[in-house]
């Protein structure tokens, strides 16, 4: 599949402002960074006039509210919101109510996480409660490797 973004704006390394291009996608790779790129037959096209074009991004610093305040919000919602924001994947940070300081919290969050449209990773808490006394079992939090 062809997918060619017309019009859009990139950073480059060479000019501090924005520079306005076509971007040629062909099964998911980019083939072509250039203005002005004619579409073939089948190309699907996006407008991106006015758009800036980027790169898929990983925040590996994310506060969601699951486990513990999930009125506010979930892993669910949190990872739809960072598809909005063109997100692809995260960490949560171990802040949450109970802390992210157990196996059993881990596994509770990856699971939550199956649901999610994108990968969810999941830092641990140093310390107990996050309450910096007593060292949590680290080594116990990381899931096994399949």
């Amino acid at each position: 599949m062809k997918r060619l973004f017309k019009g859009g704006e990139i950073a480059t390394e060479d000019s501090p402002k924005l520079t306005r291009v076509d971007v040629l996608v062909e099964d998911g790779k980019i083939v072509q960074v250039a203005p002005g790129i004619a579409a073939g037959e089948g190309t699907e096209v996006v407008d991106c006039t006015g758009k800036v074009i980027l790169p898929a991004l990983f925040d590996v610093h994310v506060h969601a509210r699951e486990p513990g305040q999930e009125q506010k919000e979930n892993i669910l919602t949190c990872s739809e919101a960072a598809i909005n924001g063109g997100v692809v994947g995260f960490v949560m940070m171990p802040n949450t109510a109970p802390a992210i300081d157990t196996a059993g919290v881990v596994k509770t969050v990856l699971e939550s996480a199956r649901k999610c449209r994108i990968p969810l990773y999941t830092s641990g808490a140093i310390t107990k409660g996050r309450e910096g006394k007593e060292l949590a079992a680290i080594g116990a939090m990381k899931p096994p490797v399949p």
